[in-house]
């Protein structure tokens, strides 16, 4: 699905951050930050859809 554009760099540099605390066996904080990046795709593809229903409403 689309995913909002802020939202989408918010998740690449979180992710990036999950990478290393895996790579470092910090598997406490990678946990929390993929359950972080979900929670922000989630939210990315509402956002998303929401910006073309109201495209969708203007025309």
């Amino acid at each position: 699905m689309y995913q909002d554009p802020e939202i989408a760099a918010i998740i690449k540099n979180l992710e990036r951050k999950k990478q290393q605390h895996v790579h470092d066996e910090n598997f406490d904080q990678a946990r929390k930050f993929k359950q972080a990046i979900q929670e922000l795709i989630n939210i990315g593809e509402r956002l998303a859809r929401y910006e073309v229903e109201k495209r969708q409403a203007i025309e």
